[in-house]
This record gives structure tokens, C-alpha cells and sequence, in this order.
């Protein structure tokens, strides 16, 4: 599908200037890039491609088997109250162990996957057209397109390279103040459109930032301050490289219990990404409100494999723990080795070190303007298709993350197999080489 026909099948109509214009830019490139074949090494995938957890995968098979005492798998009938004690147990206990947080069943809605838990938190939290989204950029790109679906809008905060690309609490208020003064000048019908969500990713994708207290305390400051509920989307919590440090929680803040939509996910740091396991957590106000969008509960495998994720039991906890620290260790050995892979390569430089995750950012701003095979690469399309067909391999660049600044950037997942990373990266240096 041609990139006008994308953006036409968009309603209501997305602007030019709009950071989801963007992001279904990337849509069409990739789509006219195609899906390659069987040689072709993809640096653009979102999986985190490592095993699974052990004991939260084990659970959900669990459920498909006859219990003793009765004739069926639990599966066999739908998930009844009784059925969900194990996994409200568990969250409770994980948030009072973890995060010295009181919370109570009505505290928690399970969720299919964390794009479940986000379409129905706008529901609850958009009230009129054009309500406004807060985030960041670069940021998840699908993340900026699902207001729109709405009737409302995203916003973009741009991130600075000369502060990290971390989201500061001044950074957020100077957006809030012009957001605001855009808001007063443009006509309504319906009711007067405002911020009503701050999505905080954290730690951050794709650039693997993790926020401490103090930074999360101010951000949280300045949300409550201007009545702007933050979305805390958690789903990569675990894949922080020192695990000493989990990222700090909005909800940890005193006072931001009617403020806080917390989302943590097995997709991540779990390796459990086709389970679609999430889970949303807030105050019993808004919670109650996600049953008016999202009535029923999550399948019986689901339920089961988070119980066994989040559960506090010694010798359960010390699994996960042990299997988060290999995997974490794994992750940084995979970036090291993809960074020493890249000081191979010509015209690409390697300014960020991510903490968390799998995506390496890559400024390839020396490409630009640069030939292959006499055609000049001049844009995030050029730069797509020039790696596909010299190297075949697939990559993200600027338009798929929102990228923030005039840098030509790419994403590059390590969380491949190590002889698919290595294999990939000779592949992008011998282009890079080939270039004029």
C-alpha cells in the first residue's frame, strides 16, 4: 500500500507536521521494503528473541492439563472469580515486596498485551476530541498513532542529546505551558480538548534510559500540578542492566495514587512476547472505569503465567532473579559485541550507550548525501532500501522512533543470535565501504 493510501485511510485525517504522519511514513518504507528472504538478517525486530521464562511459560502449558481430581483442563470452562486468586495474590504481593505499595485487587486489571492495556486507558482517560497524549521522542512509534483512533492527538516532547534524551520535569512544563497556549486558540464543539496523559516509558524505548527517584519525583510533580494522569508503561522493568536499580515507579510517589496508570508485561525482559501478558495498575477510580472498555478477563494461560512471574514465594523469586541477571548479562555482552562490530564500519558512529533493552541507536548522518551504485541516499527511505538490497538486512530509522533532532539515525536490535549480529553487521560494514 502507497504511503498517501495509508495516511488517507486515517480518520479523522492525520496532519503532515504530526509525529503519527511520521510513524506511518515508517509503515510504508517498510512496507515497500518487503519482507525479505530467508538470508535476510533483520536489526528492525522488536522481539527480544531470548528464551522464555522458565516458570511463567511452564504455567501457562499448565493450564491446558487435567488437574488431578477432574476429568477436564481448567481451560476447558471460562476463567471464574476463583480462578483469578492466585494472580491477584501474587501482583499484591509483588507490589508490597517490591515497591512497599499497598494494593488491592481493585487496584489491578489484567490485560491482553500492553497495546490492550494503553487503547483503553486513552478510553478511559480521553473525554473530548482532540483530548492531547504527552510523550517523548524518539519513543515507540505505534504508541503516537493510537490516539488518533480516539479523536485526539499526540504531542511530542523532544528529547536533547546534550541531556541524555532523558525527559526533564523543566522539559515537560515548557511543553504543558505551549501545549496549553495552542489548546485556548483553537475552536471546539464538543468541549474544550486538554492534556490528559504523560506516557513515560521506563525504562525507555528505544533508547534503554532508565529514571531514577529524583527524576521520576519531578516529572510526577509537574503532571499533578497541570491534573495530567501518567501513563508509567513499565513493560521493559527487568531488562535494566544493573539490577540493582529497577526503575523507579510513578505510583512510589506520594500523592500520584489518582495519577499513575502503572503497565508491566511479560513481552520484554520475560521473553514471552506472543503471550500477550500485561498488567495495568491504578487507583480504584480509574480502575474501575477499564471495565466499561475492557469487560472480560484474560485467558486462563495468561492469568496463570503472571501469577507464576510475580509471585512471591523465596524459591520462585530466586528464579527470577537469577534468570533476569543472565539475561541481562547476555544483552550486554550482545551490545558490547555489536558496538565493537560497528567501529568496523564507516560514516556510523555509536554516541549512546544504552542501560536497559536491546536497541542500539546508530547516527548514520554521514551516509546522507553519499551514492550507492550512483543513486544518491538522501532520506530514512534511501538509507532502508540502500540496506536491504546491498546488505540485506532490515532496519528502523528516524521516521519509525520519532526521531528528535537532524541526525540520520537507525535502530539496530541486538538481541539476535550472536552468528546472525555478527553475520549482520560485516554485511552493513562491507556496504558502508561500498558507498561513494
Amino acid at each position: 500500500m502507497a504511503f498517501t493510501e495509508l495516511v488517507e485511510f486515517t480518520t479523522p485525517p492525520i496532519e503532515s507536521n504530526s509525529p503519527a504522519f511520521r510513524v506511518i511514513e515508517g509503515l510504508a518504507i517498510q512496507a515497500e521494503r518487503g519482507l525479505g528472504d530467508g538470508e535476510t538478517i533483520d536489526f528492525s525486530v522488536g522481539a527480544p528473541l531470548i528464551p522464555p521464562y522458565r516458570r511463567a511459560a511452564q504455567a501457562a502449558i499448565d493450564s491446558f492439563t487435567v488437574p488431578k481430581g477432574y476429568n477436564l483442563p481448567l481451560t476447558s470452562n471460562y476463567t471464574s472469580d476463583a480462578d483469578t486468586t492466585p494472580f491477584y495474590s501474587a501482583v499484591t504481593g509483588f507490589f508490597g515486596e517490591e515497591m512497599g505499595l499497598s494494593v488491592s485487587p481493585q487496584n489491578i486489571q489484567p490485560f491482553i498485551g500492553g497495546e490492550h492495556f494503553f487503547t483503553a486507558a486513552l478510553q478511559v482517560l480521553f473525554k473530548n476530541p482532540g483530548d492531547v497524549l504527552l510523550m517523548t521522542a524518539p519513543t515507540y512509534g505505534l504508541w503516537a498513532l493510537e490516539p488518533h483512533r480516539m479523536n485526539g492527538t499526540t504531542e511530542v516532547i523532544n528529547l536533547k542529546a546534550e541531556e541524555d534524551y532523558r525527559l526533564t520535569a523543566a522539559g515537560l512544563e515548557a511543553k504543558i505551558a505551549e501545549v496549553n497556549d495552542t489548546l485556548a486558540t483553537e475552536p471546539y464543539v464538543y468541549g474544550q480538548p486538554q492534556i490528559r496523559a504523560l506516557l513515560l516509558i521506563n525504562p525507555d524505548n528505544p533508547m534503554g534510559t532508565v529514571y531514577d527517584k529524583n527524576e521520576v519525583e519531578g516529572i510526577a510533580r509537574v503532571a499533578k500540578r497541570h491534573n495530567i494522569v501518567i501513563i508509567d508503561d513499565q513493560a521493559y522493568r527487568g531488562a535494566e542492566y544493573d539490577t540493582t536499580k529497577s526503575p523507579y515507579m510513578v505510583a512510589q510517589v506520594p500523592g500520584m495514587e489518582d495519577y499513575t496508570l502503572t503497565l508491566l508485561s511479560l513481552s520484554k525482559a520475560y521473553g514471552l512476547p506472543s503471550l500477550r501478558a500485561g498488567i495495568g495498575i491504578g487507583s480504584k477510580a480509574l480502575i474501575s472505569k477499564f471495565s466499561e472498555h475492557s469487560p472480560f478477563m484474560p485467558p486462563r494461560p495468561i492469568l496463570d503465567a503472571l501469577a507464576a512471574t510475580y509471585t512471591t514465594d523465596p524459591e520462585a523469586q530466586a528464579e527470577r532473579r537469577a534468570y533476569l541477571e543472565q539475561m541481562t548479562a547476555n544483552m550486554i555482552a550482545k551490545r558490547d559485541l555489536l558496538r565493537s562490530l560497528l567501529g568496523e564500519s564507516p560514516h556510523l558512529r555509536v554516541p549512546h550507550m544504552p542501560q536497559s533493552g536491546f536497541f542500539q541507536m546508530v547516527d548514520a548522518s554521514e551516509v546522507i548525501g553519499r551514492r550507492y551504485n550512483g543513486e544518491p541516499i538522501q532520506n530514512d527511505r534511501d538509507l532502508v532500501l540502500f540496506l536491504a538490497k546491498a546488505a540485506n538486512v532490515h532496519i528502523l530509522t528516524n521516521c519509525d522512533y520519532v526521531w528528535p533532532g537532524p541526525e540520520q539515525t537507525m535502530r539496530l536490535s541486538y538481541s539476535l543470535p550472536e552468528e546472525q549480529l555478527v553475520t549482520g553487521m560485516r554485511r552493513i560494514r562491507d556496504a558502508m565501504r561500498s558507498l561513494r
